[in-house]
């Protein structure tokens, strides 16, 4: 279960994974995927298990659009998430992301939350419709 330089990423899925791990001392930080262990509440029981072990956590993605990654944004503002994560602004895998407003950085690579009811993004649904019709 050891991964590289300290970081538990694919071996961590799923909260018996996640004991184990700190049982064994193989890991000084997590890397939580929102999809990869089953969705926000899954994630969120990590984050809680890895801050009561004192092992300090970051959100990471992969290439997905906005809808996934505005939750994984929301998930990092929990307080055990000390790391910077890697999500990204919309335009870097999907010009035609289907929510609003884009997920943009700034100047200085943060990532502004937006206020608003929910997550603070909207789903397209127009866009939704014309992406998936293509397939």
């Amino acid at each position: 279960m050891v991964e590289d330089q300290g970081r538990a990423d694919e071996s961590a899925d799923s909260l018996a994974a996640l004991r184990r791990i700190i049982e064994l001392g193989s890991a000084r930080i997590l890397n939580v995927k929102v999809q990869r262990v089953g969705g926000l509440a899954a994630a969120r029981t990590l984050h809680d298990a890895a801050a009561a072990a004192s092992l300090p956590c970051w959100v990471g993605t992969m290439p997905e659009l906005g809808i996934a990654s505005a939750h994984g944004l929301h998930l990092a503002t929990l307080p055990n998430f000390t790391y910077p994560s890697d999500i990204e602004a919309s335009d870097r895998w999907y010009p035609e992301d289907i929510i609003e407003p884009k997920i943009e950085l700034s100047a200085y690579g943060s990532i502004h939350i937006p206020a608003g009811p929910g997550i603070g993004y909207c789903p397209d649904f127009a866009r939704f419709v014309q992406q998936t019709a293509e397939f």
